[in-house]
C-alpha cells in the first residue's frame, strides 16, 4: 500500500502485525490505563471527555463489555501490551459483578490482565458505583463517624485512613475482589487531593519522620496495610500505587520515610509526564523505591492529546525507564486505532516497550515499512512528522503530504 493512499483512509482500522513475546531487555509490565466512561472502542456512544473519575456511566450497559472486549482483542492481535487498568471496573449501571467476571475471563483467555483501580479513600473503593458492601459511599452511609475531616473541620465523604475500621474494611474488600474475579492485579490510589485533618491522622502523620507532604504520609498510611495483604493473597499479581508526582535527586539523597511504609515489593507508580528531559531526569537518576512503574498522560481525549504524535517521546521515556530499572510503563488506552495518531501511538509503544534501546529510524524501518510496504515511505513519514514539535498534530502532517504529492484515486 502506498503511503499517500493510506492517508486517505485514516478512518479505516487496519490490522498491523503484532510482535511476539517481549525480549530480555523489554518491560514485563505494559499496561493501558482507562476510565470506563471515557472508552471509545465500540464506535457507538462517544466516551465522555473530562479528566478524573467523577460522574455517571452514560452509555448503554452492554457497551461496557463491547468497549473492553474490543480493546482486549486489539491488544492480543496487534500489540505487546499485556494489562488494562480499569477505573470504574464495577458499577451497577454496566452489569456489576457479572460483567466484571465475564470481562476478566475473556481477557485471561487471551493473556491480558485486568487490573481494577481501587480507591483507598474515595473513588468508590472496590465497587465504584452502586449499593454494594464494598462501595465507599455505602460503607460511610452506615458508618458516618469513619469519614475523613477536611481542612475546614467538616466531614468529607471519603475514608479516614487512620481509622482501624476503615483499614479492616479495605482488607475485607481486597479478599472479596481476589476471591470473586480473575484479576491480574490492583492499581491503588488515595487521590492527590486528599488529606485527612482529624486528630487521629495528625498523630499518625507526626509519627512518620521527615518533612514529606501530608498527602504522601496519608497515602502510605492508607495503602500500606491493604497492599501488604494483596501481595499475600496473590503473590503473582501486579500491584501498584499512584504517587501523582515524579521523583527527583533529593529523594535519592534522603529517601522519604513513607517509602518504607508501603511494602517494597509493590510497584510505586510515578507520574513521568513532566520528567522526560535531561534536566528533570538526568542519566543515572533512579527512584527511591525498590520496584517502580511509570504513568504517562499521553494519547487521550481528557488531555486533548489523542491527535498528537508522541513517537520520539515514547522512545525517550522507554529508554530512560529501562535504564532506571522500571518494571513497566502505563499510558492511556481509551481511544481506538481508527484514529491514525492512536494507531501510531499503540504501535510505537509496542515497539519501544519491547526494544527500549532502539531508535526511531529502527521503528520506521521495521514497523512503518510494513505499513506501507516501503522503507522509503516509512522514513518519509518520519521526516514529515519531525518538521514540527515533538507532539505533531496529524492534520498538519497530512496536509504537508498532500501538498508535496496529492494522492491519486482517493
Amino acid at each position: 500500500m502506498r503511503l499517500l493512499t493510506w492517508f486517505g483512509l485514516v478512518s479505516v482500522l487496519i490490522a498491523i502485525p503484532g510482535w511476539t513475546a517481549p525480549g530480555d531487555t523489554g518491560f514485563a509490565q505494559r499496561a493501558l490505563w482507562t476510565w470506563d466512561h471515557r472508552m471509545d472502542w465500540s464506535g457507538k456512544t462517544p466516551g465522555r471527555v473530562p479528566m478524573g473519575g467523577g460522574g455517571k456511566y452514560h452509555k448503554p450497559a452492554d457497551e461496557y463489555l463491547e468497549d473492553y472486549k474490543r480493546l482486549v482483542d486489539y491488544m492480543d492481535a496487534h500489540t505487546t501490551f499485556n494489562a488494562i487498568i480499569i477505573w470504574g471496573f464495577l458499577r451497577d449501571t454496566h452489569g456489576g459483578v457479572a460483567a466484571g467476571q465475564e470481562l476478566c475471563e475473556y481477557a485471561q483467555e487471551r493473556g491480558i490482565r485486568i487490573i481494577p483501580g481501587v480507591g483507598t479513600s474515595g473513588y468508590g473503593g472496590y465497587y465504584f458505583e452502586g449499593e454494594h458492601e464494598y462501595n465507599v459511599q455505602t460503607w460511610l452511609a452506615k458508618h458516618p463517624e469513619l469519614r475523613a475531616i477536611g481542612k475546614d473541620g467538616k466531614p468529607r465523604n471519603v475514608l479516614c485512613p487512620s481509622k482501624p475500621e476503615n483499614a479492616a474494611w479495605l482488607q475485607d474488600g481486597c479478599r472479596w475482589l481476589f476471591e470473586n474475579f480473575k484479576i491480574g492485579g490492583i492499581n491503588f490510589e488515595i487521590g492527590d487531593f486528599f488529606v485527612c485533618y482529624c486528630d487521629d491522622c495528625a498523630r499518625a502523620r507526626a509519627a512518620i519522620p521527615g518533612d514529606a507532604a501530608d498527602y504522601y504520609k496519608d497515602m502510605a498510611i492508607s495503602i500500606g496495610p491493604v497492599a501488604k495483604l494483596a501481595r499475600e493473597l496473590a503473590p503473582d499479581a501486579w500491584l501498584s500505587y499512584a504517587t501523582y508526582t515524579g521523583f527527583n535527586p533529593a529523594m535519592i539523597e534522603k529517601p522519604p520515610a513513607w517509602v518504607k511504609i508501603v511494602p517494597q515489593e509493590i510497584e510505586c507508580q510515578w507520574t513521568l509526564t513532566g520528567m522526560v528531559s535531561d534536566a528533570k531526569w538526568p542519566s543515572g537518576l533512579r527512584p527511591p523505591t525498590t520496584r517502580n512503574t511509570g504513568y504517562l498522560h499521553w494519547g487521550n481525549k481528557s488531555t486533548k492529546t489523542q491527535h498528537n504524535i508522541y513517537l520520539r517521546r515514547i522512545q525517550d521515556v522507554c529508554r530512560r525507564a529501562s535504564a532506571a530499572g522500571f518494571a513497566g510503563l502505563t499510558t492511556y488506552g481509551e481511544d481506538p486505532p481508527s484514529l491514525y495518531s492512536m494507531m501510531l501511538f499503540y504501535d510505537a509503544w509496542s515497539f519501544f516497550l519491547d526494544r527500549p534501546q532502539a531508535g526511531v529510524d529502527d521503528f520506521a524501518d521495521e514497523r512503518l515499512a510494513k505499513w506501507f510496504e516501503s522503507e522509503r515511505d516509512g522514513r518519509r513519514l518520519l521526516r514529515i512528522l519531525f518538521r514540527g514539535p515533538r507532539s505533531y498534530p496529524l492534520v498538519t502532517a497530512r496536509r504537508a503530504l498532500e501538498r508535496a504529492n496529492p494522492p491519486r484515486g482517493v
